[in-house]
């Protein structure tokens, strides 16, 4: 048996990204585009790599196909723990369109064969404190096979009303989605709380920043973050604030030492929907000043989020992820990783380290712990 701090079950595969003039792509027979390159891609190996690049104990398992992409797939993680399966319809695919902006379209091949299962023997000797699954068709069937191992997984775009979604927005401890298709974000969140086993929900927002909700507990807002520099490539990004708010979770401080409150730095009204949240500044002048741009709303339906000034973070002794809330800390640690994400070219390859990071949230904050403003949901 051995021991990982994060299991990450399915969803690698080959992006083919096209840098194209606009989104949406004009009509034309044909259009001229620089070099389009093939790069590991998919939502389960970001999260795969970008918790490697943060020193977790990471271990990876999929299907891949015996084809030309999965033995891409094979040399990106190579140093990485993986086990792998055939998948009879060979290894995911996606093409993504990136503007100048760095906005993206993804055009996704899933490659999914209908009854196909993960073989348990793959990870069945692992021991891991967390596990994170990705919405691949075979992973629904592998929550059952965790038991006593809290899980994650990230719905993407879901609608709230898709079914193939609902296995895992309600087996899974904590949830990720964005609001990219929520017509209410707030109510979504609510009823995956009320329907499921999740302690923790994290709605991201674009430029209004991200929305959590814990069971038993009160919405809070979180404005969003300005970047480092300019945005290159969105691809990636939202994998990227998963791992770094991961990373926090496992690694970081518990919530009892991040939840003394600062002055507020929005406001949400009981019951409101997403559109009746009121944000308040997102950063400090010097903060905003000192960052070359800022994400764009609806980018890739990923944003990243900061609260107001915060400490930089002391990491300790591990703790059980039982003794860990959501921490203002985990939130800003995945705003300053996916923040990296859209500033560097690509999808998963440069991912923010564990040092790049930890200085990072030192530039980032001032000295006090503080958790996001919060008011009764």
């Amino acid at each position: 048996m051995t021991t990982h701090d994060i299991l990450v079950i399915g969803g690698a595969g080959v992006d083919t990204t096209v840098y194209v003039p606009a989104l949406p792509l004009p009509y034309a027979d044909t259009h001229t585009v620089p070099p389009v390159v093939d790069r590991i891609g998919n939502t389960g190996a970001g999260v795969a790599l970008g918790c490697a690049a943060l020193g977790l104990r990471t271990k990876f398992v999929d299907l891949i196909g015996d084809d030309p992409q999965g033995e891409l797939v094979r040399r990106a993680l190579s140093g990485i723990d993986c086990s792998y399966g055939t998948a009879m319809a060979g290894t995911r695919r996606s093409v993504l369109l990136v503007d100048p902006d760095g906005r993206r379209s993804s055009l996704f091949d899933p490659r999914a064969t209908p009854g196909e299962e993960l073989p348990a023997s793959l990870y069945s000797n692992v021991r891991p404190r967390h596990a994170h699954l990705s919405i691949t068709d075979f992973s629904r069937k592998v929550f059952a096979t965790l038991q006593g191992v809290p899980t994650s997984t990230d719905l993407h775009d879901w609608d709230g009303v898709n079914p193939y979604h609902e296995d895992f927005a309600y087996q899974a401890d904590l949830v990720f989605l964005s609001a990219a298709a929520l017509p209410d974000p707030a109510a979504t969140m609510r009823m995956i709380l009320t329907r499921g086993r999740a302690t923790t929900v994290v709605c991201t927002r674009g430029a209004d920043g991200c929305l959590v909700l814990e069971r038993d507990g009160n919405l809070r807002a979180f404005p969003a973050a300005p970047l480092p520099g300019p945005i290159t490539d969105t691809n990636g990004a939202g994998d990227a604030f998963v791992s770094g708010f991961l990373y926090g979770k496992l690694r970081g401080l518990p919530a009892a030492s991040s939840a003394h409150l600062g002055p507020p730095a929005s406001s949400v009204q009981s019951g409101a929907s997403a559109s009746s949240v009121q944000l308040g500044s997102p950063a400090s002048s010097a903060q905003l000043e000192a960052s070359a741009t800022s994400v764009q709303s609806g980018v890739s339906g990923s944003s990243f989020y900061l609260g107001p000034s915060a400490t930089s973070v002391q990491l300790g002794p591990s703790v059980s992820s039982a003794q860990l809330g959501v921490s203002a800390t985990s939130v800003r640690l995945g705003a300053l990783a996916g923040a990296h994400a859209c500033t560097v070219e690509g999808t998963h390859e440069a991912p923010i380290t564990e040092p790049a990071l930890l200085a990072a949230h030192s530039r980032t904050f001032g000295t006090q712990a503080e958790s996001g403003n919060s008011s009764p949901e």
